[in-house]
């Protein structure tokens, strides 16, 4: 999901013959919408996770996957206005960081924050 929509991020898995089947639905939250997702094992147990930026809220919303097809929800600060996420392991060592663009707004200048593993 992006623009800016509240609708729910959809999540599809593969049937393994090129056509996917959509499992769950995850809400982003009351008036809000997401601009941007990384997908990353962000807790090391080897299944992807989903990080969307929250564009009003000045946070992110970190989708923890459970490996039944269900996902735990907990939020970290981004900035203001967040327009961008890029999971890449930044020092090397095998663990994804994440890189949040920043909108600018009104007296805030453009900015970006890095969240090391």
């Amino acid at each position: 999901m992006f623009g800016g929509s509240e609708e729910p991020i959809s999540v599809y898995y593969s049937k393994g013959d090129g056509t996917f089947y959509q499992q769950t639905q995850l809400n982003v939250g009351p008036e809000d919408s997401s601009q941007a997702l990384a997908v990353a094992d962000f807790n090391g147990d080897g299944r992807p996770d989903i990080v969307a930026c929250l564009f009003f809220s000045e946070q992110c919303v970190l989708y923890t996957n459970d490996g039944s097809g269900g996902f735990q929800r907990s939020y970290l600060a981004s900035g203001s206005t967040s327009t961008a996420i890029l999971a890449v392991d930044l020092t090397g060592q095998g663990k994804p960081d994440l890189v949040i663009s920043n909108y600018v707004l009104d007296f805030r200048p453009p900015n970006f924050n890095v969240i090391f593993h």
